[in-house]
């Protein structure tokens, strides 16, 4: 799922009419007192559910045929990773970044159904089960304070990658 503003998700949620002025303008000052992210205030005040969330972000993100065709002008994204049947990112030979590794403790990990693949000064990339789950989304935003990009796996696959790499990534420490 992409990510996006919170200008942007206010907006949309608006357009949605899942919310409206006073029910943002609270959520934004309880936000700002206590912390939080707009989308964990607005979840925690009950004005919208995780998959509103979910639903408004997915109706904001460009669709692919968009994107597509920012590539093919010449601007846009890289390349996209691998991707195996299904539209899903393929675990098998993607390197993960051992700094995105140590960014995330292994119980965050495994409690979110998360792991991490990359990470820079601005975002990091998240192998996830389940992209629309906002909560997952929100916690390693939180904990990195960077935007989370992620990216659709098998929950088999990322739950066997995420033993596989944090166990090889405690060893190496341990040597």
């Amino acid at each position: 799922m992409p990510t996006i503003d919170d200008d942007t998700l206010s907006q949309v949620l608006l357009r949605m009419g899942l919310v409206n002025e006073e029910q943002l303008d609270e959520a934004r000052q309880e936000a700002e007192t206590t912390g939080g992210t707009l989308v964990q205030t607005l979840l925690r005040l009950g004005y919208v559910s995780a998959h509103e969330v979910a639903s408004a972000v997915e109706s904001a993100a460009p669709s692919s045929r968009d994107m597509q065709s920012q590539v093919e002008i010449g601007g846009g994204a890289p390349p996209a990773p691998s991707k195996a049947a299904g539209g899903r990112l393929s675990l098998a030979n993607q390197e993960i970044d051992p700094a995105a590794l140590r960014a995330i403790p292994r119980a965050t990990a495994e409690e979110h159904r998360v792991l991490p693949l990359s990470i820079n000064d601005e975002k990091i990339v998240l192998a996830m089960a389940d992209t629309t789950d906002v909560m997952a989304i929100d916690a390693v935003r939180l904990h990195t304070r960077r935007r989370v990009e992620p990216v659709e796996v098998d929950p088999g696959e990322l739950a066997r990658a995420v033993e596989q790499h944090y166990t090889a990534a405690a060893r190496a420490r341990a040597a």
